[in-house]
């Protein structure tokens, strides 16, 4: 009897120790696989700000907790890697526009989704930065496979959509 119970327990840590393996494994599988998600937003955010701003800028982002995702941003100067303590006004909403952008649009492509709505997002791009702006997300979505609308009454987007709609007491039409 005590030797079918030392095998038992031999059996039983050998299954443990197998186990504590496949967990470990799976946790190293699942941080290489958000290190590359946090490396390809990356990369789409450093080209888009080149794009839309003209200037060689660099986002830095960090994963402090993988099973938390706990993401930091740091923006900085692609040339001498010094950060940037500050940006104009408009640049500054513009930056957090992209990001913004970018990060809606990788979620949503994460979740599968083909298809995003968006109401009155994007206004605060100003005028200098809006062109190159939407012709970067347009490119982003295309891309990806995914179809953007943009419910809005700015008319400075006017110039960079596809199709226009008028929703008028529950009616739609093409403009």
């Amino acid at each position: 009897l005590i030797s079918e119970i030392k095998i038992n327990l031999a059996d039983l840590d050998t299954k443990l120790k197998l186990n504590a393996g496949c967990i470990e494994f799976h946790n190293k599988a699942i941080d290489l696989k958000y290190q590359k998600s946090v490396q390809e937003v990356k990369d789409v955010l450093n080209d888009g700000l080149e794009y839309v701003f003209g200037k060689r800028y660099m986002i830095d982002l960090v994963m402090s907790d993988k099973r938390g995702k706990s993401l930091s941003l740091e923006i900085y100067e692609y040339n001498n890697r010094e950060r940037v303590s500050s940006l104009d006004r408009g640049m500054s909403m513009a930056v957090c526009c992209l990001i913004s952008a970018v990060l809606q649009i990788y979620y949503c492509h994460a979740k599968g989704c083909n298809f995003i709505g968006l109401d009155e997002q994007w206004h605060n791009v100003c005028i200098e930065y809006i062109s190159e702006f939407y012709d970067f997300i347009s490119k982003l979505c295309k891309n990806l496979g995914i179809t953007l609308v943009l419910i809005s009454h700015d008319a400075r987007i006017e110039p960079f959509v596809d199709k226009r709609f008028r929703v008028d007491l529950g009616e739609c039409s093409v403009v």
